[in-house]
């Protein structure tokens, strides 16, 4: 990877944050554009780069890696063109974007990002999508430098990658934060969790649905169903999760009395 690459990050949210972060660690240097000028200057001071609010101050650069929500990504489109020859953006959700040029590109890291815990992008899998071959080979590039696992994917094939990510991800960490509820409730520490959950993700990874899943609905066990949801009923919102993910249960496994 060229030192004088200097790629330009958009945005300075947690996925700019990370990236800035793994692209400071292997060397590279590079400049930020945002909007709040509290997250720039945060910025400023961790990575000692350039940041600037306004579009119209950046240098020209050959690559501008836009990390900012789904919905605000088109509307870069056109300022960034003029100001990058590669524009990529890093979501999951969204195509290909035709107002970034004929060098549109998608940088999509499979990974969740909170606050400033990635530190680096070793071994996270970067999905690429370009129908411009010099963009394609500079992300890959790119993503090599990195220590990622770069792959190519169509955005038909990365939407479903996205879904899958929000329930292994985003449902779970919800589904955990209300267990760690119940268990603040009555005093347990939260590390009780902690065999548990590394348990279930190992298995749940190796094993399919039917043979990794235990419990009172796997078991039809509905004597215990009911007390818990007895005990759920002053907590309406979970009470009407547990029934759900429940009927879901009982509809797509086999009664085992393991």
């Amino acid at each position: 990877m060229r030192n004088n690459l200097q790629p330009l990050i958009v945005g300075t949210g947690n996925v700019a944050f990370s990236l800035a972060s793994a692209l400071h660690v292997s060397g590279l240097v590079f400049q930020v554009h945002g909007r709040n000028n509290d997250r720039l200057q945060l910025f400023r001071s961790e990575f000692g780069v350039s940041c600037t609010s306004s579009i119209e101050m950046l240098d020209q650069v050959e690559l501008a890696i836009v990390c900012v929500k789904d919905d605000a990504i088109e509307a870069l489109g056109a300022q960034l063109a003029a100001k990058a020859k590669i524009v990529c953006h890093t979501s999951g959700a969204v195509p290909l974007v035709s107002s970034f040029g004929n060098h549109s590109s998608v940088f999509y890291p499979f990974q969740t990002f909170s606050g400033n815990r990635i530190k680096s992008f070793n071994e996270i899998p970067i999905f690429i999508e370009s129908k411009s071959t010099a963009a394609k080979a500079l992300l890959f590039e790119l993503a090599k430098h990195l220590n990622a696992h770069p792959k190519e994917m169509t955005a038909d094939v990365r939407q479903v990658l996205h879904i899958a990510g929000v329930f292994a991800n985003n449902f779970t960490t919800v589904l955990i934060e209300e267990a760690k509820q119940l268990l603040n409730s009555q005093n347990i520490s939260v590390d009780t969790l902690l065999p548990l959950l590394k348990e279930t993700v190992s298995k749940s990874v190796e094993m399919n649905l039917e043979s990794a899943l235990t419990g009172p609905a796997k078991r039809r066990d509905m004597g215990t169903i009911n007390q818990h949801m007895d005990h759920l009923e002053n907590k309406p919102e979970l009470s009407e999760l547990y029934k759900v993910l429940t009927h879901y249960i009982l509809n797509k496994t086999e009664k085992t009395d393991d």
